[in-house]
């Protein structure tokens, strides 16, 4: 047995000998593939690192994402050790029990603002509920927390005892009582209910903070509509005389240039911004109404701020400096800036335009210079006789619709430029049946439409002094307009109605005159102009046309000729007969003093005095003057342009210079 133990134990160690022969055989083959395999990884490293030299800037940003990776590895670990300390808190830090305290605060101030809603809700819809909010004001009474009844009891006394007093420059012109147009409450309880139930009762508190726009209303509220339009019509706002009328802004030539003149605002009435306001104050119950206050003047339309006036200053400064030649009949000769400066204005928005008043006004000279005629006429008058006439510009006269159009262009338009003046001639030399008769003689004015006389009027010419005479001729009506301008004793009239007839002649109202016809006209007449009362020239406007004939003639004094004339005969009636002063006759028991004697020697000396004077009047004015029956010539003005004096035997004047 033990020899067979030995053979197996040499079995053993031979089996074990042979597999560490294999063994070790392995090994040097592994040991040889894991050189060869380190090997090979050292040249890859050195082919790295050769790799790197040549592109130094990718060895930099793979440097920097290994870095970026470990720092991203290192902050996860810091965040994952800071997790697990915060888990590892106390429960009883201070940071807990803050967190606590906060929480408890909130609590409260949700339970707080949940008690002032409930609170807002119930005055809202509890108090409030058939209240007037804060700040309700209802036809100028404070109405703010007042029930509906309250209210209502307050307007009721209010319409009892309405009173509206009309204020003007803090005096009370006039006074209106509700019973004077029998006011009275009516419904107007219903309206107040209404009011108090619209009104949003959540946003009372807003009125405690900000006013309310106050409310106004008519509704309910019972008068009698005829009486107060009557009291309107009557009241004395509307018949006082305005002093300063209101003037828009406008355009004015200072010092070489245009500048902006400022609006003028007046005292005129605005009629119906006054009843407007009147029966406003009337509905809403107020108890005051001021006319300077409230806005019942009539105000100018454009002020000076207005930005399309300060455009148009600013483009007229620019067209001002053109230059405008005019050419007539050959004469050739550029419109000074004192002239043409008139032909820029604006209109009510202020937008620059062409002034043809003024122009017209210039036209009106060019007639007068250049549309002169020499003809003799024969002329039937009023008298019934005949007179010879001679002048005036009849059977020609300026193209004015075409010379208007070409200078309006001129002057508007940006650029030098030159206008011709054309002139038309008219074939038909008779005056026809309709025309205006002017006796310069015996001072009266005749008009006639398709042969009816419809005016009878007398008149005041021109000075009788030899340079401001009315001359004499047969001329066509120029134009007519209103709220003109005439010049007298060097001073600026206005005048309502105004027609062109020469130049600076006219035929126009003067209400500054208190006396037409006569001799009034030799101490106290016009420059030029006739003057006749205020409604003839309304008569003569609404009737005359352009080009209408008027003839202006001299003629013998007509004796007693006043005295057929309606309006002159009841003024020579006046003069002649005028009332007596009575003299005071003491009773025969009373004693008369010295003095009192000597007063009423001196009442009779006056009384025979007057009685002298009248007479003396009335011969002088029943006495013949020799009548003037030329035309004195016009010398031309300083700067003026020579003429062919294309009319005719009339000098030609200055058309470039304003005259005086």
């Amino acid at each position: 047995m033990s020899d067979k133990l030995n053979e197996n134990t040499n079995e053993k160690q031979g089996a074990d000998e042979e597999i560490k022969k294999i063994n070790y055989s392995d090994f040097l083959k592994d040991t040889e593939e894991i050189e060869a395999e380190i090997k090979r990884e050292e040249e890859i490293k050195k082919q790295k690192k050769k790799e790197k030299i040549k592109n130094p800037f990718f060895n930099k940003k793979a440097e920097n994402a290994e870095n970026k990776s470990n720092e991203t590895e290192k902050e996860e670990n810091e965040e994952t050790e800071k997790i697990s300390n915060e888990n590892e808190i106390d429960l009883d830090s201070p940071e807990l029990k803050r967190a606590d305290v906060i929480k408890e605060r909130v609590m409260l101030v949700s339970f707080a603002v949940v008690l002032v809603i409930i609170i807002h809700l119930g005055i809202s819809y509890i108090y409030y509920n058939n209240r007037f909010l804060p700040s309700t004001v209802i036809n100028g009474e404070d109405c703010s927390g007042k029930t509906v009844s309250e209210v209502s009891e307050i307007m009721e006394e209010k319409v009892s005892d309405y009173q509206l007093s009309i204020v003007y420059n803090d005096i009370i012109v006039d006074e209106l009582y509700g019973s004077d147009i029998n006011m009275k409450f009516g419904d107007m309880g219903i309206v107040l209910q209404d009011i108090c139930d619209h009104q949003k009762k959540i946003s009372w508190i807003k009125g405690l903070v900000f006013e309310s726009e106050p409310i106004n209303t008519s509704k309910g509220l019972d008068y009698d509509a005829s009486v107060l339009n009557s009291f309107i019509n009557s009241s004395l706002v509307l018949s006082m005389t305005s002093t300063v009328k209101s003037e828009n802004a406008g355009l004015e030539y200072s010092d070489g240039a245009y500048v902006i003149k400022p609006a003028v605002y007046g005292d005129e009435i605005n009629k119906e911004a006054f009843v407007n306001k009147l029966v406003s104050s009337v509905n809403s119950l107020n108890t005051n109404l001021d006319i300077n206050r409230d806005g019942c003047f009539i105000e100018p339309e454009l002020t000076e701020d207005n930005k399309t006036l300060i455009k148009s200053c600013k483009e007229a400064n620019k067209l001002i400096k053109n230059k405008i030649e005019l050419n007539v009949t050959d004469d050739l000769f550029e419109i000074p800036v004192d002239i043409k400066k008139d032909w820029l204005t604006v209109d009510n928005t202020g937008a620059l335009i062409f002034n043809e008043n003024a122009f017209s006004k210039y036209m009106d000279r060019l007639d007068k210079s250049y549309s002169y005629s020499d003809e003799k006429r024969e002329f039937e008058t009023f008298h019934g006789d005949s007179v010879t006439v001679t002048g005036g510009d009849f059977s020609t006269g300026v193209d004015r619709a075409s010379l208007v159009s070409s200078m309006s262009e001129a002057v508007l338009n940006d650029g030098d430029s030159r206008v011709v003046v054309a002139f038309n001639k008219y074939n038909d030399s008779e005056i026809g049946d309709s025309y205006i008769e002017v006796d310069l003689s015996n001072q009266m004015l005749w008009m006639y439409k398709d042969g009816l006389q419809i005016l009878s009027t007398p008149v005041i010419t021109g000075k009788d002094d030899g340079d401001h005479s009315t001359p004499e001729g047969v001329y066509r009506l120029k134009s007519k307009t209103v709220n003109g301008s005439v010049t007298e004793n060097g001073e600026s009239k206005n005048v309502s109605y105004l027609m062109a007839v020469n130049g600076e002649v006219a035929i126009c109202d003067a209400e500054w005159k208190n006396l037409f016809g006569g001799v009034v006209y030799k101490t106290d007449g016009s420059e030029g102009s006739v003057y006749v009362p205020n409604d003839a020239a309304k008569t003569i406007y609404e009737n005359c046309y352009e080009n209408m004939p008027v003839v202006m003639y001299h003629h013998e004094i007509v004796e007693n000729f006043y005295t057929e004339d309606s309006y002159m005969h009841e003024l020579m009636d006046l003069i002649a007969n005028r009332p007596e002063i009575p003299v005071y006759e003491p009773d025969e028991s009373t004693e008369i003093t010295s003095d009192e004697a000597d007063e009423g020697d001196e009442n009779n000396a006056d009384e025979n005095t007057a009685e002298d004077i009248t007479s003396e009047d009335v011969a002088g004015e029943n006495e013949t003057s020799p009548a003037d029956n030329g035309e004195s010539n016009e010398s031309p003005d300083e700067g003026s342009a020579p003429s062919d004096n294309a009319g005719g035997g009339e000098e030609t004047g200055n058309i470039n210079q304003e005259e005086n």
